[in-house]
């Protein structure tokens, strides 16, 4: 066994270059631009997603709920130019809007006339439309939630929780033409379609506290999911990216929160999306019992539910639609903070390697202001922890500029070959936090392994090829790649000590075949390969 550690610091860089040997199967990534008129495209294996030509698209979104309800034109245009600047590349938000914030947007105008889906207002979409072209505009795509799930498939604690809400009734009927009509209007947008929303398919009609009654009878509403969707493909008249957005829980005798579980022989389910939650515990201590609810997904075992449906079949990528987000409570519970703690950048940047090391297509990144817009002439669900925290600030907090980099990471390497493989890891791997997540290339030309903090591991390296392996460190919070000086011969064994330990200390060892001549880690050369079109 090899001890091995740091040395010279190496800053991604813009490289354009050819590899002869790997000519065939690779090609640059860094400038292809993505058409947005088109919709997103499953790589030939199921477990990617592509660009219209191609090309990989890493899914980096952003929870932007409230996007079409709660900030003006200005507010929109200075938060898409940021998501851009920080190079997200989808935007997931709700028409009507989320919790609370449902009913009428910030210009007075509601979704729909006299509450019925088969009249949409023109004023409302025509904002939706703005929102959508300026997105476009600056080379961000938009996942669009038809309706929030929760809002027409039961209240909320209570029947009166949302006296200002603007919640039609669905049924098949008026949901296959509101679909059919929402896919028309946007049909050449690219638009990715979000069904759902922290509302599982199974579902009572009426959530009560566990003082009056349990949660009584859960209905089946995947009829209506099968209309919207079938209205949908209809209005687009082609194959739109269809996916559905869970619940972190799930009620005794249903299945447990997956997609996977619920509309696996589906044909118009074409992405995997799972929510794996704000709560911190397999035990589930958080909000479950005074639901009801039987299961519920801890944040910080994300990368179980996220293997889970990888490995599925029919294969499709998955996403983890929403984890851990940065500066909410734990448990959801803002009130018991000062006991029970926050989720900080840390835990954001903890979700979003764990579930792309796990097989994931991308990562979507949540913030507690975000979402929500939060702001003093706006109402939140939750106030934000940091006091007075509105969303314009909350735009840089820490894990917010560092979503990047895995983005940058996961391009820099060969890319529709990636596979998780935990079997790299000699010993025990941990669990939770602390876990270790390993992926590699399925043919050896490089691993990689996520170090949540710091401590020595030993990585079996007769995955890889090559007879000699060239080691980085690739620093989650900066971007930053770290070749280290010692020559690495491939061998049954080795152990690795990153540069730093501790609390916040995560990082990660790339590990490259020497002779294919790979670039830093995070560098914007890009080489993957060709899609089979």
């Amino acid at each position: 066994m090899t001890h091995l550690n740091l040395s010279v610091i190496l800053r991604p860089r813009c490289v354009l270059a050819t590899f002869a040997v790997i000519a065939n199967l690779m090609l640059a990534v860094a400038c292809a631009a993505d058409d947005l008129s088109k919709p997103l495209e499953v790589s030939s294996d199921g477990h990617f997603l592509t660009q219209p030509d191609g090309n990989p698209f890493f899914w980096l979104g952003d929870t932007a709920w409230d996007l079409y309800q709660t900030p003006d034109k200005a507010e929109i245009e200075q938060y898409l130019s940021d998501r851009a600047r920080k190079d997200f590349t989808i935007i997931q938000a709700v028409i009507g809007g989320a919790a609370v914030h449902q009913g009428p947007n910030v210009n007075g105008d509601a979704p729909f006339i006299d509450d019925d889906l088969t009249r949409p207002n023109p004023r409302y979409f025509e904002h939706v439309d703005w929102v959508v072209e300026r997105a476009r505009a600056h080379g961000l795509r938009v996942a669009i939630v038809p309706y929030w799930g929760l809002a027409f498939q039961s209240s909320f604690f209570k029947p009166d929780s949302f006296p200002q809400a603007n919640n039609p009734k669905f049924n098949a009927a008026n949901a296959f033409t509101y679909g059919r009509w929402l896919g028309h209007r946007f049909r050449d947008r690219g638009v990715t379609w979000i069904l759902g929303g922290d509302a599982n398919a199974l579902w009572p009609s009426v959530l009560l506290p566990k003082e009056e009654k349990d949660a009584g009878h859960i209905i089946d509403w995947r009829p209506i999911y099968d209309a919207l969707a079938t209205g949908l493909i209809e209005g687009v008249g082609g194959v739109p990216l269809i996916t559905y957005h869970s619940s972190c829980c799930s009620f005794p005798n249903t299945p447990k929160p997956l997609t996977s579980l619920y509309f696996n022989d589906r044909a118009w389910l074409t992405l995997h999306m799972l929510h794996s939650s704000h709560y911190a515990t397999p035990t589930y201590e958080g909000a479950g019992p005074q639901f009801g609810f039987k299961f519920g997904w801890a944040g910080p075992w994300n990368y179980e539910p996220v293997l889970h449906e990888y490995r599925a079949t029919p294969a499709r990528p998955v996403i983890d639609g929403e984890p851990r987000y940065e500066d909410i409570g734990k448990n959801n519970d803002s009130k018991n903070v000062q006991f029970n703690g926050y989720w900080t950048s840390y835990d954001a940047r903890n979700a979003a390697y764990h579930a792309v090391f796990a097989g994931a297509a991308g990562h979507t990144y949540g913030n507690h202001a975000i979402w929500q817009f939060a702001s003093p002439k706006a109402k939140t669900v939750d106030p934000p922890l940091v006091p007075g925290l509105t969303w314009q600030q909350a735009l840089d907090r820490p894990s917010s500029n560092q979503m990047r980099h895995l983005k940058a990471l996961m391009l820099s390497r060969p890319y529709f070959t990636r596979i998780p493989d935990q079997s790299l890891i000699v010993g025990n791997a941990g669990e939770g936090t602390a876990h270790l997540g390993a992926t590699r290339d399925k043919n050896g030309t490089y691993a990689m392994v996520y170090v949540p903090d710091g401590r020595p591991f030993e990585i079996d390296l007769t995955k890889l090829s090559g007879i000699r392996l060239n080691a980085w460190w690739y620093n989650p919070r900066t971007g930053e790649s770290t070749k280290t000086k010692t020559e690495i011969r491939r061998s049954q064994a080795a152990e690795f000590s990153p540069p730093t330990q501790g609390p916040d200390q995560d990082w990660v060892l790339v590990l490259d075949d020497a002779s294919k001549g790979l670039a830093a880690p995070g560098s914007s050369t890009g080489f993957a390969p060709q899609a089979i079109t």
